[in-house]
């Protein structure tokens, strides 16, 4: 795999993560390294993701030491991506060239969540976690 589709690749694998941890919703703060290191990234190569990713709009900082959030925009282009997984977005490649054939029983539904735990909800929704409970990244609703 060459660097760009590396970089593409492990783009999408963040952005579709903190999208599953939040259920799509931009109130909810995940923090980018724990979020990161799940996906096996380093801190360095998730700081370079979500520096990406906020430069395109797709997340935004939202507090000090890494709390991320998604944005509308960038639900709209994991949600397109999904919808279409043989299909090139305009930030990422194909998704069935990035989730293995075994995972992709089907593209719209069977990859497991990151495991997430809800925190805090400050938008007010607050009706059930966001990925199933256990260790992992801490998400604040």
């Amino acid at each position: 795999m060459d660097a760009l589709t590396r970089k593409k690749t492990q783009r999408f694998k963040f952005l579709d993560s903190l999208y599953t941890c939040t259920d799509g919703r931009s109130s909810a703060i995940v923090n980018m390294y724990e979020l990161g290191e799940q996906a096996g990234l380093t801190r360095e190569e998730s700081a370079d993701v979500v520096e990406f990713l906020a430069d395109e709009y797709l997340v935004e900082h939202v507090t000090l030491g890494g709390g991320i959030s998604i944005t509308h925009n960038g639900v709209v282009q994991i949600e397109a991506a999904r919808s279409h997984p043989e299909e090139e977005t305009e930030y990422f490649p194909p998704v069935v060239n990035i989730v293995s054939v075994g995972q992709m029983v089907n593209p719209h539904s069977s990859r497991a969540p990151p495991v997430c735990s809800e925190r805090f909800d400050y938008g007010g929704g607050g009706d059930g976690p966001a990925c199933a409970s256990g260790g992992g990244t801490t998400v604040y609703r």
